[in-house]
Parts: C-alpha cells; structure tokens; sequence
C-alpha cells in the first residue's frame, strides 16, 4: 500500500468483543473464529504483495500464483509466521480501533522484506492521520510494538517486552523509523508519499502533532489470564505521550497462525 492511498476496511474488530480494564482487550469472539479464520488468507497476502504485482508476477515468470507466494514471499519459519502473524493482525485491529475519529495510513512495510523468512526491522507499525490538508496540531503518529506467545514459556512476558519496544519507540526509534520510511519511498520513486511524509519528519518547520504508542501482546487464549495477572515491573517505561497496552487473545494461537499461512499460497486464486 502506498502511503498516500487509503485501504479497505475489512473490519476485523467485528470478530472481537472489547474490553477496557488495566489494559484494553480485544478477545476473539468463539462463535465468530471460523469466519475470522477465512477472511485472513487473503488480506494476509496483499500484505506481502499487491493484487497486481502477483497478477504481472505470474504473467512475467509463467509459474503459478501459489509458488510464486510460497517461493518469493510468504515466510515459511514458524518463528517469523507467529511474530508476522500478531503484527499484521495489530496493523488491521489497530487502525480501525482508531476510526472514526482518525483514519489512518501507513505502510504495510512486510512488501518490502529482503528475505522473507526475516524480520523487517525498525519500529514494527507506523500509522498516520492528517485531518486537514496543512499540517494541524491534530495531526497524529501511532506507533506500534507487537509481541506473540503462542505457547507456554514461563520467562517469557509479551506484554513487558511489548512495552519496553514502545518506548524505545517513544525515545529514539521512532523517528528513526520516520527517516527510513523517506528513504524507502525515495527508492520506490514514490514523491507523493514523500511529500505526505515530510509533515512529520519536519515538526520544527510545519508545527507540532499527536503522537500515541501502543504496546500489543498477541496471546494464545489459554494463557492470556496468566499474562494478564502476572506481576512485572513497568515503572522503567514512561511515556510523556498518550500510551496504551493492548492485549489480544486468540483461541488456538499457534493453530490459528499455522492455518493463515497454510492458506495464504491459495488466496489468489480469486485473480486469475
């Protein structure tokens, strides 16, 4: 997606009830999970390619739409499909928790991966709204961090290591990120995109705006109680912006994940 265009609402929080105590909960509604579970594949799969990139793809290399996935594109390490799994899952529920008092654009930066069974690195979601066509004060940045447990590891906190990513976030990395971006749109020759995006590389010129982060932890169903009440220490991270912790819970995490992705490589054949 570039920066600059908007995206379809697919309207994934429908399949989640919401909650609001210490934290904010999003958990998967049971009687719902089937549909969620369809509707993935292919809102996945544009998030690692456009509909016509993989449509020129197969016409340029005369192989299918299913090995050029599975070959160029959908990772295939269970380590970078779980933790791919919860971002591209947070990219969607996030933006439209936000509407519809903002709506959001950002970069679904997993098009862009070198290796796709890596990482991407920098800030894991960057999302932005300008509500009039000058830079406002009322201008937004959301910044993400994701982590995921699917299965039970006793030492492992997603919530405290999601927190600790939002305000390395908040201190450094998210402007950091902002520059990448512009050097990313540069190499794609995107100038809309770059122009867009110098509002918020340049507050000193064009006026302060919002920023929000948010810490997601993306958990099995099972063990979301056990995350939710586990004591931990977050007095290290303070935000002098608006933060929020969200924890999502998933009925069958690793199983769900597993299903998504084997699914993905056949989610474009609505295309040909």
């Amino acid at each position: 997606m570039e920066l600059t265009k908007g995206c379809m609402n697919i309207q994934l929080l429908t399949y989640f009830i919401v909650s609001k105590d210490e934290f904010l909960i999003f958990r998967a509604s049971e009687g719902k999970l089937g549909q969620l579970i369809n509707k993935l594949p292919a809102e996945y799969r544009r998030c690692y390619i456009t509909d016509q990139d993989l449509l020129d793809r197969v016409s340029t290399f005369k192989r299918s739409y299913s090995d050029i996935l599975r070959e160029a594109y959908i990772p295939d390490e269970p380590k970078i499909k779980s933790a791919e799994f919860a971002e591209i899952l947070s990219y969607f529920l996030v933006k439209e928790h936000y509407q519809p008092n903002y709506v959001l654009k950002g970069p679904k930066k997993w098009r862009w991966k070198e290796d796709r069974n890596q990482p991407v690195h920098k800030t894991d979601i960057v999302l932005f709204a300008k509500q009039a066509d000058s830079p406002s004060n009322d201008d937004l940045v959301v910044a993400v961090e994701v982590k995921a447990k699917a299965t039970q590891k006793n030492s492992y906190d997603p919530i405290h290591d999601a927190v600790k990513g939002a305000h390395d976030d908040s201190t450094r990395r998210l402007a950091a990120t902002i520059n990448w971006l512009k050097s990313q749109y540069v190499k794609r020759n995107n100038p809309e995109a770059v122009e867009y995006l110098e509002r918020f590389r340049n507050p000193v010129e064009h006026g302060s705006y919002q920023k929000h982060f948010n810490a997601v932890a993306v958990v099995d169903e099972q063990l979301a109680e056990a995350e939710l009440t586990r004591p931990r220490d977050l007095s290290p991270y303070s935000f002098s912006d608006p933060f929020c912790i969200i924890v999502v819970s998933i009925p069958s995490l690793k199983t769900m994940y597993e299903n998504v992705y084997e699914k993905i490589p056949a989610s474009g054949g609505d295309l040909f």
